[in-house]
């Protein structure tokens, strides 16, 4: 993993001073609580519901962007999101179904999730001046599946009999895996 960080500087850069505190960041902003938050949202809201309030996610980097980044978004790509925000409700069955509030905690920890990526996504925009995508993508997926490995398993997972990992670490996967894969091992009866 060393490697690849220190490769991941662009040649004449400096390394950021704060760079583990941004690595966390995108670790935990977007590479682990989002993904948490949508699937456990995805689990209680109905899938159209889901899609639609995930698809908003361009409009929520459209919106960061314009004050953070400085960028210009003009009439035709808000028309073009818009657009896509109304085949998104078309296909969830019309424009009043996504949109019927209240809506449900599935559809607001999807909301959550989304949010949290579109701060990932306006962050990252800002290290990619100075880091490659390989560096990024690894403090994102690297970090973030640390954080999901010690993560509490929900209730699907502990009713599937893989209560030994009870979110304490890697170390309590041990057992649960390898009972699986002793669970599949073929036996002859003669």
């Amino acid at each position: 993993m060393c490697p690849v960080v220190r490769a991941g500087y662009t040649p004449g850069s400096r390394p950021r001073e704060s760079g583990a505190g941004i690595y966390a960041l995108v670790g935990v902003i977007g590479g682990s609580v989002p993904f948490l938050l949508f699937f456990e949202g995805l689990r209680r809201a109905s899938s159209a519901d889901a899609a639609f309030v995930h698809k908003t996610l361009v409009v929520w980097v459209a919106l960061l962007a314009v004050p953070l980044l400085g960028e210009r978004v003009g009439a035709l790509q808000w028309g073009a999101i818009g657009l896509l925000l109304l085949g998104q409700a078309s296909l969830a069955g019309g424009v009043t179904t996504p949109l019927h509030l209240p809506w449900g905690p599935g559809e607001l920890l999807v909301l959550a999730a989304t949010l949290c990526w579109s701060v990932e996504t306006v962050l990252v925009r800002r290290l990619l001046a100075d880091l490659t995508s390989w560096t990024v993508a690894l403090a994102r997926m690297g970090l973030g599946s640390v954080v999901l490995l010690n993560a509490p398993p929900s209730d699907r997972v502990r009713s599937c009999g893989w209560s030994a990992s009870e979110g304490r670490g890697p170390r309590c996967w041990r057992r649960p895996i390898a009972n699986y894969r002793c669970s599949r091992i073929p036996f002859r009866t003669t």
